[in-house]
Parts: structure tokens; C-alpha cells; sequence
């Protein structure tokens, strides 16, 4: 392939994650924003993000990894940098997700927002981690190394529902 029509290439996928996940992580209209409606941080998870948002980023990152490594090929500045501006800006928006990760006084943010009228019950499993039964039917694990106590406080004054 023509270095021309890689960069082309590149720069398109380039400003689609720029457009799509940069800007509205860096504005706070994206996680940072809706983690800020939720009300103050109780419990920080060290986080995860959700399958939609780890699709979204693949669709555009892995496109403008591949353009920046044909590049190389091509020509080797243009192809680093291009592909250091990639990772660079991939890893500003993960740091941005795992940073918002964790329980709000009006919900829990884990992989999802999910606010605590969408939490039907919950219990505590034997391996001491806390599975939450959503409303839609979907169960969630919190499979993160937390203080199970504090947590199971939060979730008794919160719900409505007892422990499941």
C-alpha cells in the first residue's frame, strides 16, 4: 500500500477516536461527567470498563495501531509517530475509565453506570466477592480486591431490597 493512502488512512480512524472517546473523556461528557451526577466517591475499584466501550475503542484503535505499523514499513518517523500517538492517546482515555471506576453515593460505576434503583438484590458469595442481581436479570461479580464490610454497608443502607 501506497505511505500516501496509509496515512490518509490513518488520520481518519486517528480523528474518529479523537472525535468519539478523546474529546468527550477530556470535556467530561463522557465517564468523568456521568461519574460526577452520581454524587461523592464512597469505595474506589481499581475499575473496569465496559464491552461496548472496550468495542468502541477497538474499532478505532486497532485500525490506527495497523495504519501506523504499515507505515513503518514505509517510513519509519511517520510511522511512530503515528503509532506513539496512538497508544499515547489510548492510554490517557483507559487511565480516564479506571479512574471514575467505583461506588457513588448515587450508584456504582463497574464496567457501566448503574444507578441503585437498577440493582435488584445482592449477596455475598463464598469466595468473599459481592455479586449484584440487576433488574434486567444480568448478574455482576464485583471481582475487585475491596473491604467486603464496607461495601456490604453501602449496599444495606442503599437498597431497598434485602441481601440476597
Amino acid at each position: 500500500m501506497n505511505l500516501t493512502v496509509l496515512i490518509i488512512l490513518y488520520l481518519v480512524f486517528f480523528l474518529f477516536l479523537i472525535i468519539f472517546h478523546f474529546i468527550p473523556v477530556v470535556f467530561g461528557r463522557h465517564i468523568i461527567g456521568k461519574a460526577k451526577t452520581m454524587g461523592a466517591k464512597l469505595i474506589s475499584f481499581k475499575g473496569k470498563i465496559s464491552r461496548k466501550q472496550n468495542l468502541s475503542l477497538g474499532l478505532f484503535a486497532v485500525p490506527t495501531i495497523t495504519f501506523s505499523y504499515g507505515a513503518i514499513n514505509k517510513n519509519i518517523v511517520v510511522g511512530l509517530v503515528g503509532l506513539f500517538l496512538s497508544i499515547l492517546m489510548l492510554i490517557y482515555i483507559m487511565l480516564k475509565y479506571l479512574k471514575a471506576a467505583g461506588v457513588y453515593e448515587n450508584g456504582l460505576i463497574y464496567g457501566d453506570f448503574l444507578t441503585w434503583d437498577k440493582i435488584h438484590s445482592w449477596k455475598t458469595e463464598s469466595n468473599g466477592k459481592i455479586s449484584l442481581l440487576l433488574k434486567n436479570g444480568f448478574n455482576i461479580t464485583i471481582e475487585e480486591e475491596i473491604d467486603t464490610e464496607a461495601l456490604s454497608r453501602i449496599l444495606e443502607e442503599k437498597l431497598v431490597f434485602p441481601k440476597g
